[in-house]
């Protein structure tokens, strides 16, 4: 891929030989900056207990934009209590799911990508909200520009000790709070 001027140079070329009429040198003109996505494998999250690792590690807090993170069962148990307050789509429609959801979920986020050659062990994951992790995607963080800030030393536990209580008390019950409280135990404090 070339620079951003000769991009801008070959979309104005492309452009100006459309009004012309002239596609072939319409087409010539964009050959230079022609892309083909490629296809990318299936997204695999990381098991449970290495995300609950990861999270304790950098103290829930998103080590792209600094942000404190929430553990990622809690918005959902609130919205099972309140789901006119606080509503989840079940595939997280933007449209249809409370921000709180992108700005405050912790998600354990691959620094190296895995469609980019990254490993799926501790080294290579981080905190992120999913704000950030959405933003970043497959990207790696030099071609973004971004930088990968130190772990937080400010303890912070996501509401994971709130959201064990919850469970414990039955606020909410369900398979999908079952295991991550159970994952959660495994991980140990």
């Amino acid at each position: 891929m070339t620079g951003s001027s000769e991009s801008l140079g070959s979309v104005e070329a492309a452009l100006k030989a459309l009004l012309r009429g002239d596609d072939a040198a319409g087409r010539r003109a964009l050959t230079p900056v022609a892309w083909r996505p490629e296809e990318l494998p299936a997204a695999r999250p990381a098991p449970r207990r290495l995300q609950i690792e990861v999270f304790r590690r950098d103290n829930f807090t998103c080590r792209y934009c600094g942000r404190r993170t929430l553990f990622p069962p809690v918005l959902p148990l609130l919205s099972a209590r309140f789901p006119d307050l606080i509503p989840i789509h079940p595939n997280w429609k933007r449209d249809s799911t409370h921000p709180l959801v992108w700005d405050l979920t912790a998600s354990a986020d691959h620094i190296t990508p895995r469609s980019r050659g990254g490993s799926g062990d501790a080294a290579n994951l981080v905190t992120a909200c999913y704000r950030c992790q959405d933003i970043k995607g497959h990207w790696l963080l030099d071609e973004l520009r971004w930088t990968l800030l130190p772990a937080s030393v400010e303890p912070w536990d996501g509401l994971a000790g709130l959201f064990d209580e919850a469970i414990r008390a039955r606020v909410v019950t369900g398979p999908r709070f079952l295991n991550w409280h159970r994952d959660l135990a495994r991980a140990g404090r």
